[in-house]
């Protein structure tokens, strides 16, 4: 795989998976149905024409993905208030479609509930329907979610292309050790987003594809051990920002 990089030791929070400061916004269903002013010069289509950003290149897709308690979530965050991007985080927007705050626990039986499958559908669904409002208005987006399989991950690609965008895919792992170990403080913290634990990893396990669908020149693999800001300049320096 790609070059490797990682993240620090994280339970996925609300307030990491939905930045409020103005360096990252999280699209709500109430500011995704008018699209949304950016915040950062570098990101705005001022001066570019279709399928381009300020600087001329073609708006990027970033979709963090990756198994439960591999940081994937944190870094996405940090990643869109870094350079002030729209971002979408399925647990938050699964929670959203059902109702629910994004800090309720809802612990069904894998495959149950609103992690059934025609849910999760409705989820990854809707995580598209946000990014193609940020990319036909040439703005970069950030995605988070676990695109497990290869079916998943075609549907980013498939509409980076059809809008003239770029998808860059950031795929987080880390030791069995370290995930033991986020998903353990993860179940002590209220704030937690996410649904994970040890069960639903084996079973994403068991469902996850190898990543030879992706072009390897769209893909980065990072060992999320390592602090955000180096796994941020791992990035960086993979796609710089200006090309």
């Amino acid at each position: 795989m790609p070059g490797k990089a990682e993240q620090p030791a994280a339970g996925s929070r609300a307030a990491a998976s939905r930045p409020t400061s103005p360096a990252g916004r999280s699209l709500g269903s109430a500011e995704c149905g008018q699209g949304s002013a950016q915040v950062d010069g570098r990101n705005s289509a001022a001066g570019g024409g279709p399928g381009t950003v300020a600087g001329g290149r073609q708006p990027r897709l970033y979709v963090f993905f990756g198994m439960i308690a591999t940081g994937k979530s944190t870094l996405a965050a940090a990643w869109a208030a870094r350079q002030g991007l729209a971002y979408a985080n399925s647990d938050v927007v699964r929670k959203e479609l059902a109702g629910l705050a994004p800090t309720t626990g809802r612990r069904e039986a894998p495959g149950q509930g609103i992690y059934a499958p025609g849910f999760t559908r409705r989820t990854y669904d809707e995580l598209l329907r946000r990014a193609e409002l940020e990319l036909a208005a040439d703005r970069d987006m950030v995605l988070d979610a676990s695109y497990l399989d290869r079916a998943q991950r075609q549907r980013p690609l498939e509409l980076a292309r059809r809008l003239g965008a770029r998808a860059l895919f950031i795929y987080c792992e880390c030791s069995e050790a370290v995930k033991k170990e986020r998903l353990e403080l993860r179940a002590r913290d209220p704030q937690a987003v996410s649904d994970g634990r040890w069960e639903i990893y084996l079973r994403q396990q068991a469902a996850f594809t190898p990543l030879d669908d992706l072009p390897p020149e769209q893909l980065l693999t990072l060992n999320s051990d390592r602090p955000v800001a180096e796994l941020l300049a791992a990035i960086e320096e993979h796609w710089p920002l200006s090309s």
